[in-house]
Order: structure tokens, then C-alpha cells, then sequence
């Protein structure tokens, strides 16, 4: 059930980012011409998309239940598998060319794996026998979770592909999760000591660092654009979006319920997707120059 959720979900938000979102463009009316990004069989799922710019890529599954990692250039009309592999692959991420996921061994070990689709040069982010999911990539730089054995706890890495660097974002006792990029700009959630968490910022440019907000409630699927960051929170187990301008300090709540998941930013826009009363669910935006909320009719 979560997976055809996360198709119909996936399927929305691609079509509506195509339209103009990723690149802020303004929505001029309540109806967005949409189309299918690729046909495949009735029994494929097809989920978890990102794009950058005309390129895409999603999580597809075979016949056998196998998941891959596709890509398609709209402005080429190239299509095809990032790298074949018997392993099942999920989460990606894209920027430019550049291509991120995690991958899944026989044993259920995770890695991060990396391809250039210009170059067609692929490997392991960073070869370790701890656990890697939830890779986001910005330009050359790769941040994502890994399990610290010698801490026993979960932290967030980043790798610059250009310069060779890898390390912790920051260092600390505390687990940390669901990190998110751009340019020099990192957001990822941290746990506390009481139980509950914060969102945390990091500029690796200036080595600016600064708690974005503490909450007793979880915070986790953190997205930002510049200085607007945006995460997802649980108040009772009921979800909503936050949002805060890390350049001017203004904050608040964002969309018309409380069932509200899976945000991203771009530029002044945020879209998330929200269920009602009925268990249905709608993809939402809105425009923080006009403050104006519109569900987005695909």
C-alpha cells in the first residue's frame, strides 16, 4: 500500500515540477498541462523521482520484484537504466549529470553508489561496512546517513567529489538523519538527549553552524534551497510542514492540515502532498512572495 502511495504521490509531484517548479517559475492557473514521464507494464511501480533541470530519474521495479534506478534527458529524450545490477536500488538524487542512490547487497547491506551520466564513470560514494542510505547531491558534493560502529550511533558524511574530501558534516554523539544539500548549504535532523529533535544547518563555505529549531516532536525529511529550509514534523503522530528563512529569521506552518508529508523548496515555492478526511491525497503549493496556498489539480 505505502508503495502505490508513493507512485501516485511521485507521479504528481514530477508532473507538476516539470511544469515550472524547479525552476521557479510562476504557476499562472489552477490546471497544469501534465504527461507521462514513461510508459511501463500495469505490474511495474514506478516511485521515489528527483529531477534537476530537464533530467530525471525514479525508482522502477521488474517483473521479479528487482528495483532500479532509471534516468530520462526530456530535452534529448534519452532514457535508460543508471546501472544494471542484480541488487535491488532506491532513493535517488540527481544534479546536472550526476546521478546518487543506495544500493542493497544479498546480505541487505546498504551503500551509496555515484555515476556520471556523461562520463558513464560509476562507483561507491565511500567504501565502508557500515550501513549508507539517503544520499542527496549539489553539484559535486554527496552528503548522506551512515552507522557509526565505534559510536553505535547514525551520522551524516559528506564527500566532494571534485576536491576528494569525505567526512562527518559534524561531529557528535547524537544520531543524525535525513540530510539534505545546496551549494555549500547542509540541513540534516539530529536527535537529543530528551528524546527529542532538532534541525540542524551548516554552511561549509563560511563554517557557519546553528540549531534551526528544537521541538520535542520528531523533525525529519529536511529540503532547502539557499537559506529557506523546510522539514517535516509529527505533533501527535500527526505530520505537518515547517518552514523558516535562515536570512531573515521568519518562520511558520505550512499547508491547510495537519496531514501533511514529503516537502521541497525551490526558490520561494514548497510543495508537499496532504491527505483529507477521505484518505485522499492532493499536492499542494505555495508561493512564500504571495502567501498564497493552492492545491494543484494535475
Amino acid at each position: 500500500m505505502q508503495r502505490k502511495i508513493l507512485i501516485l504521490i511521485s507521479t504528481l509531484v514530477v508532473a507538476f515540477i516539470f511544469c515550472g517548479v524547479a525552476t521557479a517559475a510562476t504557476v499562472q492557473t489552477n490546471h497544469l498541462n501534465t504527461s507521462k514521464i514513461v510508459s511501463s507494464e500495469s505490474t511495474v511501480e514506478q516511485y521515489m523521482p528527483a529531477i534537476d533541470g530537464t533530467r530525471i530519474v525514479w525508482v522502477q521495479g521488474d517483473s521479479s520484484g528487482r528495483t532500479s534506478i532509471y534516468y530520462k534527458n526530456f530535452a534529448t529524450g534519452y532514457k535508460s537504466k543508471v546501472l544494471a545490477s542484480t541488487q535491488n536500488q532506491e532513493n535517488p538524487d540527481i544534479s546536472g549529470t550526476r546521478v546518487v542512490w543506495t544500493q542493497y547487497d544479498s546480505s541487505n547491506h546498504s551503500a551509496v553508489y555515484y555515476k556520471n551520466m556523461l562520463t558513464g564513470y560509476s562507483g561507491k560514494v565511500l567504501v565502508s561496512a557500515q550501513n549508507q542510505t539517503g544520499a542527496k547531491i549539489s553539484g559535486t558534493r554527496i552528503v548522506w546517513m551512515q552507522g557509526d560502529h565505534l559510536h553505535g550511533h547514525v551520522a551524516v558524511y559528506m564527500r566532494n567529489l571534485a576536491s576528494g574530501y569525505v567526512g562527518r558534516v559534524y561531529t557528535s554523539t547524537q544520531d543524525q538523519a535525513y540530510p539534505n544539500i545546496s551549494g555549500t548549504r547542509i540541513v540534516w535532523m539530529q536527535m537529543d538527549s530528551s528524546g527529542g529533535s532538532s534541525i540542524y544547518y551548516k554552511n561549509l563555505a563560511t563554517g557557519y553552524l546553528v540549531k534551526v529549531v528544537n521541538s520535542t516532536n520528531t523533525m525529519y525529511l529536511t529540503a532547502i534551497d539557499g537559506t529557506r529550509v523546510v522539514w517535516m514534523s509529527l505533533n501527535s503522530n500527526q505530520p505537518y510542514i515547517s518552514y523558516k528563512n535562515l536570512a531573515t529569521g521568519s518562520s511558520s506552518k505550512i499547508g491547510t492540515s495537519k496531514l501533511s508529508y514529503y516537502p521541497d523548496i525551490s526558490g520561494t515555492k514548497i510543495v508537499w502532498f496532504q491527505m483529507d478526511s477521505s484518505n485522499h491525497s492532493s499536492v499542494y503549493l505555495k508561493d512564500l512572495l504571495t502567501s498564497v496556498t493552492k492545491r494543484l489539480i494535475l
